[in-house]
């Protein structure tokens, strides 16, 4: 199993046999089944940046166990069993946050569910979850995936690349769980973190890497959606982190003014903003549908084999008239 991990390599092997590693560059390392990366935590679990100017230290909260995989617990304390950054984050100053519920039929992706049924819009979910977290598995950046329900963590946790770290979005509204996954990540040391849904999985690395590159000379990035929301949302932690909070505040949520009036609270707080591209989420049958039909069309092979994943679970469902008619549009 490989792991990616900041190199210049000191490894500590505590009573468990559990390699912590402290490190400056990049380096790629063969790690045994019983090891795994965590790299914003300390070897007692806790913040490894907890004089943060970004915020006071969470670290109680971040060593929750909501927070683990499902083989990071197996000491008595948790404090032997992560591998760490305990002499900065080097490239993995940058954090990557998506944001997923557990793929439960009849919980995930309701209004699509409509047309298709319960079962075939949580496999869709599921699919679009695990093409997110592979494709967007790339070293170098700290991965962390916020699940709801909370007690879904473990469940997940088990069937995704281990580079992503697996943990609960917690109580509140979108707003406040969205709000919670930046100011763990900031507190934790991350100094540009972005967060992205599950709802457009054709985002490739190319399109979080922009998002980070546009985060070196501003405040805020977003990533318009077609229906007045957005898919992607990056802060830098160049200003004190407490201004952004109002991004995430008494907004209407799932509505079509969420971008609009975010940006509207970003010029009131004096935030500078950068937009990306306008991009289409899938949350209805006529967004699946244009979806895959964009996909056939295109070059990658990536894409058409996505296309044919999401007829093929259409095809096996007793939904077949949905699927002859994304067939024949």
């Amino acid at each position: 199993m490989w792991r990616y991990v900041l190199g210049s390599v000191e490894r500590y092997r505590g009573p468990n046999h559990i390699v912590s590693v402290f490190c400056n560059d990049c380096v790629k390392f063969s790690l045994l089944d019983h090891e795994r990366v965590n790299p914003l935590y300390d070897r007692n679990g806790n913040s490894a940046a907890s004089g943060s100017p970004c915020g006071p230290s969470r670290g109680d909260d971040l060593r929750s166990d909501k927070g683990c995989r499902p083989d990071s617990t197996s000491s008595s304390d948790g404090g032997d069993n992560v591998i760490d950054f305990a002499t900065g984050y080097g490239a993995q100053e940058q954090a990557l946050v998506l944001m997923a519920k557990y793929w439960h039929s009849g919980q995930v992706k309701t209004r699509l569910a409509a047309k298709i049924g319960f079962p075939a819009a949580a496999s869709l979910h599921e699919l679009f979850t695990r093409r997110l977290t592979d494709s967007l598995a790339r070293a170098g950046i700290h991965h962390q995936l916020r699940v709801s329900p909370d007690d879904c963590c473990s469940q997940i946790a088990s069937q995704i690349s281990p580079l992503w770290n697996v943990r609960a979005q917690g109580d509140g509204d979108l707003g406040q769980r969205m709000w919670r996954g930046f100011s763990d990540c900031f507190t934790a040391g991350a100094s540009r973190v972005v967060m992205i849904g599950a709802d457009l999985p054709t985002l490739c690395q190319a399109d979080i890497d922009n998002a980070f590159d546009q985060l070196r000379s501003c405040d805020l990035v977003l990533g318009p959606a077609v229906d007045g929301g957005y898919y992607l949302i990056g802060l830098s932690c160049g200003r004190e982190i407490n201004r952004f909070l109002q991004l995430f505040g008494t907004l209407s949520w799932g509505t079509s003014t969420v971008l609009r009036d975010t940006l509207s609270i970003a010029s009131g707080c004096g935030l500078t903003v950068k937009q990306l591209d306008e991009r289409e989420d899938v949350d209805q049958w006529p967004d699946l549908v244009r979806l895959v039909q964009r996909l056939e069309r295109s070059d990658s092979s990536d894409d058409t084999s996505l296309a044919a994943q999401i007829r093929a679970l259409l095809q096996y469902t007793s939904f077949s008239d949905s699927f002859s008619q994304a067939r024949t549009l």
